[in-house]
Parts: structure tokens; sequence; C-alpha cells
């Protein structure tokens, strides 16, 4: 059996209308706060509930943002290259790298 591998080549997009641009933010952040949420023992309800009405997008994305990030490792850095960096020197807490930008 063939191992398949990953490869993510970041990337911008740009020209995008300003309602799309607004929609992956904060889907992004959905995402985020998903992830933080979980890491807490929040239950998958609560947190599609409470997330639907803090961050203002659909039921339905605030479900795939949560599915994104169920099998997500409990290290993981939300934040950059930079963020991980300062988190590994011991400079800044995980919750405060999981919110730099």
């Amino acid at each position: 059996m063939q191992r398949k591998s990953k490869v993510t080549i970041p990337g911008y997009v740009s020209g995008l209308d300003p309602a799309i641009e607004g929609l992956i933010f904060r889907f992004d952040n959905a995402r985020r706060r998903a992830y933080s949420m979980e890491q807490k023992g929040i239950g998958r309800l609560t947190i599609l509930k409470h997330l639907t009405r803090e961050v203002g997008v659909p039921p339905r994305y605030v479900s795939t943002a949560y599915d994104m990030v169920k099998a997500l490792p409990p290290h993981v850095t939300f934040g950059g290259r930079r963020a991980q960096q300062l988190r590994q020197q011991g400079k800044i807490s995980h919750e405060e790298a999981s919110t730099k930008p």
C-alpha cells in the first residue's frame, strides 16, 4: 500500500469581494474558537450554538469549522510561524499563541 503525502501551499487570492473576505475571516475565527473550546472540553452542541451567535456565520459553516478541527492534535498553534516560535520559546502562552495574528 502506497502512502500519500499532503502538501500545503500558502497563497493569497486577490480581488475578492469584501463580503467574501469577511465571510472567510469569520469562518477562520469560528475554526480557531472551535478548536479552543474543544480543548477546554466543551461539548459539540454547546460549541455550535455559541459560535453561531458569536461569529455570525450560518450553523452549517460552524459545523464544518468544528469538523475541521476535531481531528487536530492538541498542540496546534494558530497564528503562523512567528506565534509558533514564540510559543516554543515560552514567551507567550498557548492561549496567546491562538489569538496572535
